[in-house]
C-alpha cells in the first residue's frame, strides 16, 4: 500500500514548526530523507513510491526556512540532530535509516554521529563533501578555493543569486528547468527531459522557495564552511552512491567522504550525473531498508485465491488475507490540512 501525506507539521520545544511529508508504507520501516539545496520534503516522492513494496516508510523533513518549516536564526549544521531527535520521539521512531541527498548529506552525517544508537544505516547519494577540508583544498584550484571562501562570508551575494533563481522558478518554472537541462551532463539532461521528473522537480523547487531564498542561502554558506563535526566519527553502516559525471557535486568530493567515513560501501557510476538517484532508487532503498522489513511485507501480502473443486457455477472462496500487524510504534501526530500561508521573505543570518 502506498500512502502519501505531504502537509504535516510538529511543534518543536522552542515553538518552531517542523514540516514533513510521508510516502510509502505507513506501517513500514522509517527512512528519514534530507533534501538538497534548494529542495524540500517533496523531493522524496519517488523514493516513497518505490519504498512501499519494500516495507519502507520514507519521511522527508523540511529544514528550517524551507517549505512548512519555520526559520531558525543563526542555525548551524550541528543544530539539526536536536530537531530530528525531537521529531523521531514525536512519531515514536525508536530506530530509523538516514537518506542524505546532495546538500542534505552533511545533515544525515551529523545525525549519524549524534544518534548512532538509533540509526540503523545511512545512504548518501550525490552528497556534498567537506569543501572546506584540507583534502578538498588539495584538489581545488586557487580560484575555486577563493570562490568557496567568499561564499562563506558574503551571504548577501549568495542571497541575490538565489533570489534570481527564486524569481525564475516563480515566473516560468518550465524555462528555468530548460536552462538546467542546458547546463547538465547528458545523463541528467535525459532524466530532466522525462515529463514525470520535470513535474516533480518544478513542484519541489516551488516549495523550496515558498518562503524566499534565505534558507537556501544559509545552507550554501554552511556547506562552504567547516561543518563542526568530523566524518571519521560516523559509526553506522554507510552506503554511498555518486555519479562520475556529476557537474553539481564533483565525484572527487564523494571520494573524500567515502574515505573519511569508516567502512563506507561506495558505488561510483560511470557517466551518471547528479540525478542518478532517479534510476538507482531501488538499489539505494534496498540498502536503507532492512531485510526484515521487506520480509514482513511479503508475509502480510494476501495469498492469491485458489479455486476449489466445486460444481460448475458454484462460487469460489478467496483465501483470507492475513491480518496486518504493526511492527513499529507510530502514535498519532497533528496534521495540518494543507500548506500554510507563506510568511514574508526572510533575511539571511
Amino acid at each position: 500500500m502506498v500512502s502519501i501525506s505531504t502537509h504535516n507539521t510538529i511543534q518543536l520545544p522552542d515553538g518552531r514548526s517542523l514540516g514533513y511529508a510521508e510516502f510509502g508504507d505507513p506501517d513500514g520501516f522509517p527512512v528519514l530523507f534530507f533534501h538538497g539545496v534548494p529542495g524540500s520534503r517533496l523531493s522524496a516522492l519517488l523514493a516513497g513510491v518505490l519504498a512501499a513494496p519494500r516495507g519502507g516508510r520514507v519521511i522527508a523533513l523540511d529544514r528550517p526556512g524551507y517549505g512548512l518549516s519555520d526559520w531558525q536564526p543563526k542555525r548551524r549544521i550541528t543544530d539539526w540532530p536536536a530537531d530530528v531527535e525531537v521529531f523521531a520521539d514525536a512519531l515514536g521512531l525508536d530506530e530509523f535509516a538516514l537518506f542524505g541527498y546532495s546538500g542534505g548529506a552533511p545533515y544525515a552525517e551529523v545525525c549519524a554521529v549524534a544518534m548512532p544508537e538509533r540509526v540503523t544505516t545511512m545512504v548518501i547519494v550525490s552528497g556534498m563533501g567537506p569543501i572546506a577540508s584540507r583534502e578538498a583544498r588539495r584538489v581545488l584550484s586557487r580560484r575555486e578555493y577563493m570562490t568557496w571562501r567568499m561564499v562563506r562570508h558574503i551571504s548577501p551575494v549568495v542571497s541575490r543569486l538565489l533570489r534570481r533563481m527564486d524569481e525564475s522558478v516563480r515566473m516560468d518554472p518550465g524555462a528555468f528547468l530548460a536552462s538546467r537541462v542546458g547546463t547538465s551532463c547528458p545523463a541528467d539532461a535525459a532524466i530532466l527531459g522525462r515529463p514525470e521528473v520535470a513535474a516533480m522537480v518544478k513542484q519541489d523547487l516551488a516549495e523550496a522557495f515558498v518562503n524566499g531564498p534565505a534558507a537556501a542561502s544559509r545552507d550554501v554558506s554552511l556547506l562552504a564552511a567547516p561543518w563542526g563535526f568530523d566524518l571519521r566519527d560516523v559509526a553506522v553502516p554507510t552506503h554511498l552512491w555518486h555519479g562520475e559525471a556529476d557537474t553539481v557535486v564533483p565525484a572527487w568530493l564523494g571520494r573524500i567522504t567515502a574515505e573519511a567515513i569508516p567502512g563506507t560501501r561506495s558505488t561510483f557510476v560511470a557517466d551518471a550525473g547528479h540525478l542518478l538517484l532517479i534510476d538507482r532508487m531501488e538499489a539505494i532503498l534496498d540498502a536503507a531498508i532492512p531485510e526484515s522489513a521487506r520480509t514482513h511485507v511479503r508475509e502480510r501480502r494476501p495469498a492469491r485465491a485458489r479455486p476449489r473443486a466445486a460444481a460448475v457455477g458454484a462460487p469460489v472462496a478467496a483465501a483470507e488475507a492475513p491480518k496486518r500487524q504493526r511492527r513499529w510504534r507510530v502514535p498519532p501526530v497533528t496534521r495540518s490540512p494543507g500548506p500554510a500561508s507563506p510568511p514574508a521573505p526572510l533575511a539571511p543570518n
